[in-house]
């Protein structure tokens, strides 16, 4: 992981955060991954956007009689894509 936060250029605890899930990925952030693994930005904040809108759709918000949206793994999913395509480029060359 230390390796991948100096190439990254951010501190080893900001990534663990990321990959912690204690911390979004920013558009800052989107465009240093992107770079880094080559797959561009974009894919990047649409995984955030999508954990974002899991995360919210588990909460219980009363909207006229509603209780929220359904339950469902979409933002464990995208957080776990994310970390298998970090994990496979970022890991050392051998």
């Amino acid at each position: 992981m230390t390796d991948a936060a100096k190439q990254l250029g951010i501190a080893r605890q900001t990534l663990h955060r990321i990959l912690a899930e204690r911390a979004a990925v920013t558009p800052e952030m989107a465009v240093r991954l992107g770079k880094l693994c080559g797959d561009g930005p974009g894919l990047w904040l649409r995984l955030q956007q999508t954990s974002d809108l899991w995360h919210a759709e588990e909460q219980p918000i009363g909207v006229d009689g509603c209780t929220g949206g359904q339950a469902g793994s979409r933002g464990s999913y995208a957080i776990s894509i994310a970390r298998q395509a970090a994990s496979r480029r970022l890991a050392p060359h051998r």
